[in-house]
């Protein structure tokens, strides 16, 4: 009879290190949260809060399997806004006293920092003119201030005085997405420019970034020319202006994101004057909804 085969010691203490390291990563894990999700310059970034600590990630997709982190950056704080200019990212973390960071966009290297007064935490950051406007909140209320960047990396902070918080970004999750996961677990999620059946869900939940395969809505109207695309018409005037990339709460924008399906598109008839008789003369011969 054939003695039962043992392992080499060697081996074996191999093999419970390997399980030992992978159940400390996989701890680490569930402790971060979340905290934004963003395609910029065709970039796509995650935003992580790690206990105390965040990170960000830039993320690459890969059409034959899930993203992969191609550069990450450990931060003192967890990043809450984002803004791409030129050849730089600019990030706000959270918390007291506010902090921006100036990183390469590709390699996530620290370019440059800038500390806003002891009670300012910044709520939103974007874009204005020539450098930044940025909201804070504080003893005093939410406050407004203008970044300069006559440096890029070198960001000079102004206080401006009272003002109202920057208006949150809309959340839309559509049906494809909550079939799977709780609406309220979701941060933000993106189309995977590799694949439009995929999404990439940022969650405050469980894993940080929930990839879902086949989420699609279902069309339930004819293509009535065969072209293969359904469009809907957004119709307005000022309301659809500026474009639903620089005001991504504008409800062109909405209207978008509410449906999964790479055969649907939004008609923006963003012009003084729109109405259902322009857009159907102009658009004739199209499906519109």
């Amino acid at each position: 009879m054939r003695p039962p085969y043992r392992f080499p010691r060697v081996l074996a203490g191999a093999l419970g290190l390997f399980l030992l390291l992978a159940g400390t990563v996989d701890a680490a894990n569930r402790h971060a949260r979340a905290t934004l999700l963003r395609e910029l310059e065709g970039n796509i970034y995650l935003g992580l809060a790690e206990g105390a600590r965040g990170a960000l990630e830039r993320l690459e997709p890969e059409p034959r399997g899930k993203p992969t982190v191609a550069a990450r950056t450990e931060l003192s704080r967890a990043p809450i806004a984002l803004v791409a200019l030129g050849d730089l990212l600019y990030v706000g973390l959270s918390g007291t006293p506010g902090q921006l960071l100036v990183l390469d966009p590709r390699t996530l290297v620290t370019r440059g920092a800038a500390t806003l007064p002891s009670d300012a935490e910044i709520t939103g950051l974007a874009p204005w003119k020539n450098g930044l406007i940025l909201t804070t909140s504080g003893i005093e209320g939410p406050e407004i201030g203008q970044v300069s960047l006559q440096d890029p990396v070198v960001p000079q902070y102004v206080r401006l005085g009272p003002g109202r918080p920057m208006a949150p970004r809309r959340l839309v999750v559509p049906r494809a997405i909550t079939d799977r996961v709780p609406a309220e677990a979701v941060v933000e999620w993106l189309r995977d420019p590799t694949r439009p059946e995929r999404l990439l869900v940022a969650t405050r939940a469980g894993k940080p970034l929930r990839v879902l395969d086949g989420a699609l809505d279902k069309l339930r109207i004819r293509d009535r020319n065969g072209d293969g695309v359904i469009r809907l018409a957004c119709v307005g005037d000022s309301n659809t202006v500026p474009s639903t990339v620089a005001n991504p709460s504008d409800f062109c924008s909405v209207l978008r994101k509410s449906v999964v399906h790479p055969a649907f598109e939004i008609v923006n008839t963003s012009r003084i004057g729109a109405g259902i008789r322009s857009v159907a003369e102009e658009k004739r011969g199209q499906t519109l909804v």
